[in-house]
């Protein structure tokens, strides 16, 4: 049985680097198997090596990411026809402080070594929750374009280890887990032809909030049974259609709370019949009723 580790809200951690570096690493070369005491994630630049996982063994090449937690067995082998490089990071997702604390000096590494039979294992899955949004899982293979660009700046603090370089590393992190979170969300609906007619759903529900979706409407628009398309929509985006529809809603009316004079005006331009209905819907998802989010916005 796959144990499922929540991380918590990403807005409530704090994420520490706790190792970086960017290194070309000759052909052939081997780690593990082994588990580590802290989580890691590793892009590859050039090259290509074999990774494997829980069970599951990938070659990854150039903009390929790996992901895995802390007693996840793993292994990582770089081709034996030409070196392999990329970045590698471990890190905690949170700690009171920011200073790094080396692996080696939290688990020897003559304990991080395991079996090959252990490679078969299934280390835990971990989730992260977005406000608003629901839980993203974490998965160990992904692909995300630009997260390399934040990569850089992390080996850069942690190397010279200028004043304040791991309070830099923090927030240098909190952004590239950011943009991972964000990749994997978009992930969701792109990529096969049942997630593009999901994408289409999606941007008729955005182009006009303030309509009265039902759940027969956007099955038509994506040309599905009403069921089966309520199902797989809710796997594609993590919520159920309805939900999604609130949630639009209520980005939305952020801003138009603050562009039009009154509540009741922004609950009738986003569709909503009563305001009551309206207050009670941006006070499940903000924790705010409109009038307090309106104080709170024009507070200076």
């Amino acid at each position: 049985m796959v144990s499922l580790i929540e991380v918590g809200d990403l807005t409530g951690i704090r994420p520490v680097i706790n190792f970086a570096n960017l290194t070309t690493f000759a052909a052939g070369m081997r780690w593990g198997p082994r588990i580590i005491p802290d989580c890691q994630i590793i892009h590859v630049v050039s090259g290509s090596a074999e990774v494997t996982v829980s069970g599951a063994r990938r070659i990854i090449v150039s903009g390929d990411t790996v992901f895995y937690g802390k007693d996840t067995p793993h292994q990582i082998l770089v081709s034996p026809d030409q070196p392999c490089t990329f970045y590698s990071f471990h890190f905690s997702w949170d700690q009171v402080s920011a200073v790094p604390v080396h692996p080696h000096n939290v688990l020897p590494s003559a304990e991080w070594m395991c079996s090959s039979d252990d490679l078969e294992k299934q280390g835990p899955v971990y989730s992260v929750t977005m406000d608003g949004y629901g839980q993203v899982i974490i998965p160990h293979f992904f692909s995300i374009p630009k997260i390399e660009n934040l990569m850089a700046p992390i080996v850069h603090e942690y190397v010279m280890a200028e004043a304040g370089y791991s309070f830099m590393m923090r927030g240098q992190l909190y952004l590239l887990l950011m943009e991972i979170i964000r990749g994997l969300m978009s992930n969701r609906i792109v990529g096969s032809e049942q997630s593009k007619k999901i994408a289409v759903v999606l941007e008729a529900m955005q182009n006009e909030p303030n309509r009265s979706w039902t759940t027969k409407q956007l099955a038509r628009i994506g040309g599905y049974h009403p069921t089966y398309f309520a199902a797989i929509f809710k796997e594609a985006v993590g919520h159920a259609p309805k939900h999604f529809l609130i949630l639009e809603r209520i980005r939305l009316a952020k801003t138009l709370l603050l562009e039009l004079d009154t509540i009741e005006a922004t609950a009738d331009k986003l569709g909503y019949s009563s305001v009551h209905y309206f207050s009670r819907h941006f006070k499940e998802v903000t924790g705010f009723t409109p009038s307090e989010y309106k104080k709170r916005s024009t507070f200076l």
